[in-house]
């Protein structure tokens, strides 16, 4: 699990090689070799980090019906009321967790579709329009493309403002706007949506260049006497070329 680099051709020499755009977007590989290392698991903390979407309740809680910071409610190996696994759920949930690009945002997931698709509101799943967020934002159908990449399906806001979407093309998703709110039409084309927090400002998920003086990620690494990084993926592997960028200190390239 981490973030691939999309190559896009460079401004400065249009017939030249490709380069490094500035935009990622999140992988989930079955296997990751470094060297004469390989790793096929990995472990999440919980709190405030990825491992809280296994999580199906705040200690000594019950679910709610929505997210809490350490307990998401979407563990793959759980079931569905209708008997399907929540798998799909959790792949989309940890793709547009990480695409947020940043720590500490308020967002609320769902993947009920409770005021759109007429079901009941279910205290043992995510329920659309949780007061105070109603600003549709990203959604996945938690399908794998590419091989390694993590769907994704944006609001208009980042077709018409964000690099990030046109580099790597991906589908605009329009909001239904509601009685009660604005949400992601989930159950159809995705599994699970994301709202931000009404006074939550918007932001690119693309790495900025690096001001004086710091260390930053610019999708381009040398390996160095560690030998290469590079996934293992099943045969038949798309045609997109991409670049792993790998931080084992943040914001320092290693």
């Amino acid at each position: 699990m981490g973030y691939a680099v999309k190559r896009i051709p460079d401004p400065a020499h249009p017939t030249g090689d490709t380069i490094a755009s500035l935009s990622r977007r999140s992988f989930f590989a079955r296997q990751l070799v470094w060297g004469p290392n390989s790793w096929t698991t990995h472990w999440e903390f919980t709190h405030n980090h990825i491992g809280a979407l296994l999580e199906k309740a705040e200690p000594g809680g019950v679910p709610t019906g929505f997210t809490s910071n350490n307990a998401w409610n979407l563990n793959p190996l759980d079931f569905h009321a209708d008997g399907t696994l929540k798998e799909q759920d959790y792949v989309a949930a940890v793709g547009l967790k990480t695409s947020t690009d940043r720590s500490g945002v308020a967002i609320s997931v769902y993947n009920n579709a409770d005021h759109t698709g007429g079901k009941p509101f279910d205290p043992n799943e995510l329920n659309q329009c949780e007061p105070g967020y109603d600003v549709p934002d990203l959604a996945s159908a938690g399908t794998i493309q590419n091989d390694v990449l993590i769907d994704v399906q944006a609001a208009p806001w980042y077709g018409a403002n964000c690099d990030w979407a046109s580099d790597w093309d991906l589908p605009t998703l329009s909001p239904v706007s509601g009685p009660t709110c604005n949400t992601f039409d989930v159950g159809t084309t995705v599994k699970v949506g994301v709202n931000l927090g009404d006074d939550v400002a918007r932001r690119c998920p693309t790495y900025i260049t690096c001001q004086p003086g710091q260390n930053c990620c610019i999708g381009r690494f040398d390996a160095g006497v560690h030998g290469a990084v590079k996934l293992t993926v099943p045969c038949g592997a798309g045609t997109t070329a991409l670049s792993i960028c790998c931080t084992a200190t943040p914001g320092k390239l290693k």
